[in-house]
């Protein structure tokens, strides 16, 4: 399938969602999107991608200039914080990825602040999910430092964590 994209004209999303999808999977489509400038949308949210497979992603990503969105995760403890920093900062220098989705990757508050870092620095992203990461309180005072700055993201989803009512009026505060 990522062979065939690579010179795919017509395809503009894929979505590959809740298959067995690993590493080698991940390297095909991280070698498509070094060449596919076409697809605009990619969806891998799955159980088998580890941090390699994320790493292959990001090498593609580096190079493509038509991906606008993509959604990761799935994975729970074989990505975790070490993953979510890679696409974080990612994010920071791709110009035209304007919405990412992370979840359910385990990605904690380590996770949250390089999310957290790159909201800083980024311009261009306006939707973010990073749901069911296991954030606390302390990633939401993170993100919410963030968004004090941050003045491109428009959707924010972090349902499915550890924020009490505390982290939720600290939040609301940074907006």
């Amino acid at each position: 399938l990522a062979t065939a994209l690579q010179t795919n004209l017509y395809l503009t999303n894929l979505v590959l969602s809740n298959n067995p999808i690993g590493d080698a999977g991940a390297q095909g489509m991280g070698n498509m999107l070094k060449v596919n400038n076409y697809l605009r949308g990619l969806d891998l949210i799955t159980g088998q991608i580890s941090s390699v497979g994320i790493q292959n992603l990001i090498d593609g990503l580096k190079i493509n200039t038509s991906l606008k969105g993509i959604a990761l995760g799935g994975s729970g403890p074989q990505l975790g914080s070490v993953s979510a920093q890679a696409i974080a900062n990612m994010s920071m220098t791709h110009p035209f990825l304007n919405a990412l989705s992370f979840i359910n990757a385990q990605i904690g508050d380590v996770g949250a602040a390089a999310f957290a870092i790159a909201l800083k620095n980024n311009t261009v992203l306006n939707y973010l999910n990073i749901g069911g990461n296991e954030i606390s309180n302390t990633g939401a005072q993170l993100l919410a430092d963030a968004l004090e700055i941050n003045i491109a993201l428009r959707t924010l989803y972090i349902t499915d964590n550890q924020i009490t009512d505390t982290g939720a009026t600290i939040l609301i505060n940074g907006l």
